[in-house]
């Protein structure tokens, strides 16, 4: 895939509201490259909020799996 295409569907993403993490993942490239690409997307409260909620989900399930070993 071409870095244009790659960008713009880097842009939508984060426009839905997909992490940096997650957007790189998908387009197997480095998360700074998507940094730098959505630099000026600002994200609503909303999906702050959802993925702020979704990071403390994978927090707790590494915490419990640490307490569980």
């Amino acid at each position: 895939m071409a870095k244009v295409q790659e960008k713009a569907l880097a842009r939508e993403y984060r426009k839905a509201g997909r992490s940096v993490k997650d957007i790189a993942r998908a387009l197997v490239v480095s998360p700074s490259s998507v940094s730098a690409w959505c630099d000026d997307i600002r994200l609503t409260e909303i999906q702050i909020k959802k993925l702020d909620d979704a990071r403390h989900d994978l927090r707790m399930r590494g915490l419990l799996k640490g307490a569980q070993m």
